[in-house]
């Protein structure tokens, strides 16, 4: 639940509920620092539920989701939006595992029905081809046309914007981390060019993920709300 959000600022209430690795892996930052390292931390500076902790760097939230995890109140600032928009999903443990997979069932319907129209024309692929990410091969072009119609679809959904967020959190996962050539080294860099890739079978993957996670405790149950 978040209490107050700003462009840049997320703050998150407390919860009496540790789980293990759960929500972490929804959307992660590669050069960023591992949750056991945060509990250490946390341990370490004798931090308790009802104290506050504020993460200036938040990334991904996983100080913010480690945070939850302990019962302590967190806020989460970062600069970079992307990075707040990834945060707030993974701290919204408000959302419905059984509604988030019906909403998944719905993606797949529409893909099904979805025809290879003029990808060329979306905004998505009009950044990629002006920022010469396309030329540099960062990601291919039938990985990327499964993605942009995916995205579109997920945005047609009759749902609200925490599980329409939650769901391109998966995809904007599944692109990075699964269907592009993108590699991590861990610099980054551009790996050898795929011809194509199953992009919504890993996407599919990752939302099961998500909703595994949120059944991973009954505790959890008295906070979900189906907000279709």
């Amino acid at each position: 639940m978040i209490l107050r959000q700003s462009k840049h600022m997320t703050i998150v209430p407390s919860l009496q509920q540790n789980l293990n690795g759960e929500v972490h892996g929804w959307y992660l930052i590669i050069l960023g620092y591992p949750d056991r390292l945060v509990a250490e931390l946390l341990d370490g500076f004798e931090v308790r539920p009802g104290n506050l902790v504020i993460d200036p760097f938040c990334g991904a939230g996983t100080t913010l989701v480690e945070c939850k995890k302990l019962g302590m109140d967190s806020i989460g600032i970062d600069a970079n939006p992307s990075s707040c928009f990834s945060a707030r999903v993974k701290t919204n443990w408000r959302l419905s595992p059984d509604r988030l997979l019906q909403l998944l069932q719905k993606t797949e319907s529409k893909m099904r029905r979805c025809r290879k129209a003029a990808y060329e024309s979306d905004p998505t692929y009009k950044y990629l081809d002006e920022s010469g990410m396309l030329t540099r091969k960062w990601i291919s072009r039938n990985p990327l046309r499964k993605a942009i119609e995916l995205k579109n679809c997920i945005a047609e959904l009759e749902t609200t914007s925490a599980y329409r967020n939650a769901l391109m959190v998966a995809l904007i996962a599944e692109v990075v981390h699964g269907s592009s050539n993108v590699k991590f080294g861990p610099e980054l860099y551009c790996g050898p060019a795929t011809r194509d890739a199953k992009v919504f079978a890993g996407f599919k993957s990752r939302v099961q993920a998500m909703a595994k996670d949120l059944l991973s405790s009954d505790e959890l149950a008295f906070l979900r709300e189906d907000c279709c």
